[in-house]
């Protein structure tokens, strides 16, 4: 078999996919397992396609082994379902706590990160033996007496981590699930941890990184280049806060700080050239190469992005020292298998799918490259080669390599470019470009750091003048990137593409990749199945533009939700919630939904808690226009908010009872009322979306209720959507006798933090039997219909389907 070690990854990565999703009883496994062994034993003429199938089996087995709770004292058992709940645990420390930064209201907001190994665990004063991983979270930061390997007891709330809170957004709970970790604990201050056993000395790998840390500080003042050269040679991720981050992303370059294929190749092609220059034989320079990787491996903390690309540069080194010849997609094959019977949960993780599409992308690709530019760059077989050489060589290698180099850039970017839009929802061809730059900065940066660390003990003037390199070329690196993320067209948010889409893309691109397209007796196939795997594709996103959508998504304390009409490009979101709620809920939510641009919003309440975080959102979503309320606008900063909106060129609505806007009438407020609390004006609108009736009533207090209900008689609909802070239980008992909804979405906050004042509003729905969910419960809560059925799901994962003109 031809590269054996590529069939047999994918063999065991499909056995772990289909263990994932059918999680069959870990006994059945086990004996379906030993079954296909022992026949492939026996049955020699049965071993070419017994073998793939026990590999399927291994991967399943594997995964199911890996997450099934088998030990009594397993946290999933002793904690069972009674959280979240006041406990003192006792454990190790798996690394080094690190520090984590965002910026909140202008401020730098600090908390420490761990992840501690239980071996015991109390509710009070009894102790009883626990297993399991768990999450950290303590406010500040730690004394650096708490270090990796130390075993320390800490008291705090065990909880469960927060899922998805609206649909695309991060599921954090899922996130540590892969890695293991099902609980997080909540320290309250630094006080609550307490080291316990023998004092543990330093490990030497955070030895390592703070004489490192210390050397690239030699003659350099504290910098914002400094800290991000310290985040992509030793892994220092403090510096890379959200607003840093999102520049390289957009920009695709934030690769360059994951510790992985590109740190490694770099560090082994610096290695390798030193090595071959002192005329070491290329036995020698595999085993030098193989113990530096995997010491600067280690020392950078075991990332799994720097052991996947360790594993599959020491599979090119070893095959230097057997002496045969190297296949770099069977090096990555045979490497994949490794990973993944040591931990099978990394083939759900990004970092590990991004690492092996890009390199099996280069590994197939640049081959071909290689020899079409050599054929088409050669000098003329007829010319004498004392005349080949001169400016003219100079010009075809110098152009041979400018275009290897985009070919590179070109390869790595086809090969993750569905992973990333499935993950990050973003699409970056200026990446094209920008990494023609910062690639070889990058390189020339990381190598500045190797020399400053090798000539450290040595010289302080040679250690300073490398730091300024690295700096120079780090400043480099960050103007080209900030300038690419704000490139016209240079980046784009899209919605995910389904899994028969990346399917489909993958199978085409291997077959460009070994001939198959064009060869007779594949082309026909290749060609079907991967068309077959983009149309199921493209008819998933037909249905669900035929859809309607509203959307009520979990902010803080008013309602905010997005509504899109059928086959329509309108998007418009009504209130948009505080500048957390932007940031951590409508944002995420909005680009995951591939939107780069709003068609409006509307401000359903002149109040902070609706309207707080509209500046950051127009600011990234250009509006076309902004709906509000016709009233006296009170709140300072709603009035700043506005001003700074028809600054930045969007245009300003004000409406009233009667007026139309873009998603029907508005019933409130009216234009002759003077309310004396912005909540009495709140925006109430009714409109008609593919025959499915859906009534905003917002955030509507009790006096602007009283008005409203008395004006109109017709208020009838489908869906009644509530919120806000003033809803009396008699108003909402009139409310439901006159709307009669067939469903009732209530926004009462976000999961775990329920808005109290809206309690009463949970118990009378729940006495009238009402079909009603609530976002304190649900998360976000998804509405689509097409006209003829009506289906509901929520982010927790509860789901309703039915008929849309079925009134029960």
């Amino acid at each position: 078999m031809k590269r054996p070690g590529v069939w047999l990854a994918l063999c065991v990565a499909g056995g772990i996919w289909m263990g994932d999703r059918l999680r069959p009883p870990l006994e059945l496994l086990w004996v379906a397992v030993l079954l296909v062994w022992g026949l492939s034993v026996l049955w020699a003429r049965a071993r070419p396609w017994l073998i793939p199938v026990l590999c399927i089996g291994v991967g399943a087995l594997n995964l199911v082994r890996d997450t099934t709770p088998v030990c009594p004292a397993d946290l999933r058992h002793v904690v069972a379902e009674r959280l979240p709940a006041l406990v003192t645990v006792q454990g190790r420390l798996v690394e080094t706590p690190r520090l984590r930064m965002r910026i909140h209201d202008g401020e730098a907001v600090w908390k420490t990160v761990a992840s501690l190994e239980v071996t015991a665990l109390a509710r009070g004063d009894q102790w009883e033996p626990a297993r399991g991983r768990i999450w950290v979270l303590t406010p500040g930061e730690l004394p650096p007496a708490f270090h990796g390997g130390q075993f320390v007891e800490v008291r705090g709330v065990l909880e469960r981590p927060a899922g998805a809170r609206a649909p695309g957004s991060f599921d954090y709970r899922a996130w540590l699930a892969r890695r293991g970790i099902h609980y997080q604990l909540r320290a309250a201050t630094a006080a609550d941890w307490k080291p316990i056993g023998p004092e543990t000395p330093l490990p030497w790998t955070d030895r390592f990184v703070d004489w490192a840390t210390r050397q690239l500080q030699r003659g350099q003042p504290p910098d914002a280049a400094l800290d991000l050269l310290r985040a992509m040679t030793l892994g220092w991720r403090t510096a890379l806060t959200d607003e840093v981050a999102e520049v390289f992303m957009r920009s695709g370059t934030m690769h360059v700080f994951a510790i992985s294929g590109l740190h490694i190749a770099l560090l082994g092609g610096v290695v390798v050239t030193l090595l071959r220059v002192m005329r070491l034989s290329r036995a020698a320079c595999a085993c030098v190469l193989i113990l530096l990787i995997w010491f600067y491996t280690a020392a950078t903390g075991w990332q799994p992005s720097a052991v996947r690309a360790s594993l599959m540069t020491s599979m090119v080194a070893c095959a230097w020292l057997l002496s045969r010849p190297v296949d770099v997609l069977n090096a990555i094959g045979w490497a994949a298998v490794l990973i993944l019977l040591g931990e099978p949960q990394q083939l759900f993780h990004v970092g590990f799918q991004l690492s092996f599409a890009v390199v099996a992308a280069l590994a197939a690709g640049m081959p071909k490259v290689e020899t079409w530019l050599r054929n088409r760059l050669r000098a003329d077989p007829l010319l004498p080669p004392e005349l080949a050489g001169g400016w003219r060589a100079w010009t075809r290698e110098g152009l041979r390599r400018v275009l290897l180099a985009a070919a590179v850039s070109a390869l790595a970017w086809l090969g993750s470019l569905p992973l990333i839009a499935y993950h990050f929802h973003l699409v970056t061809p200026v990446t094209l470009v920008a990494n023609l730059v910062v690639v070889p900065c990058a390189a020339l940066a990381l190598a500045s750091c190797v020399g400053s660390w090798v000539c450290g003990p040595i010289s302080g003037l040679l250690c300073e003048l490398f730091n300024h390199s690295a700096w120079l070329w780090m400043r480099l690196m960050m103007g080209v990137s900030t300038w690419a993320a704000t490139l016209p067209g240079g980046s784009f948010h899209v919605s995910g593409p389904a899994v028969p889409e990346i399917l489909g893309y993958y199978i085409w691109l291997a077959g460009a990749a070994a001939g198959a397209l064009l060869r007779p007796g594949w082309r026909g196939p290749w060609w079907a199945v991967a068309i077959l795997g983009v149309g199921v594709g493209a008819w998933v996103r037909w249905e669900a533009a035929r859809q309607a959508r509203l959307v009520l998504l979990p902010a803080a304390e008013a309602p905010v939700a997005y509504v899109t009409g059928p086959a329509s490009r309108r998007c418009v979101l009504v209130n948009c919630g505080t500048a957390e709620d932007v940031e951590f809920v409508v944002k995420p939510f909005l680009q995951a939904d591939g939107v780069d641009r709003l068609s409006g919003i509307l401000l359903g309440t002149a109040l902070a808690a609706s309207g707080g975080g509209l500046t950051n959102l127009v600011s990234t979503f250009r509006p076309e226009q902004l709906w509000v309320g016709d009233g006296t606008i009170r709140s300072r900063a709603v009035r700043e908010s506005l001003a700074a909106c028809e600054r930045a060129g969007v245009r300003l609505v004000y409406v009233a009872r009667g007026d139309s806007w873009s998603l029907g009438e508005v019933l409130h407020p009216a234009g002759e009322d003077h309310w004396r609390r912005a909540a009495d004006a709140s925006v109430v609108w009714r409109g008609t979306l593919a025959g499915l009736r859906v009534l905003w009533w917002g955030g509507l207090s009790e006096e602007g209720a009283r008005g409203l209900l008395k004006r109109e008689d017709e208020l009838e609909a489908d869906i009644l959507l509530l919120g806000g802070s003033g809803l009396e239980s008699w108003i909402l008992s009139e409310l439901l006798e006159r709307v009669r909804p067939r469903w009732v979405l209530v926004a009462d906050g976000s999961p775990g933090r329920p808005l109290r004042w809206l309690e009463g509003v949970r118990e009378v729905l729940g006495g009238r039997g009402v079909n009603f969910w609530c976002t304190s419960e649900a998360g976000a809560v998804d509405c689509r219909w097409d006209g003829r059925r009506l289906r509901l799901r929520s982010a927790n994962g509860w789901v309703w389907e039915g008929e849309v003109g079925n009134h029960q």
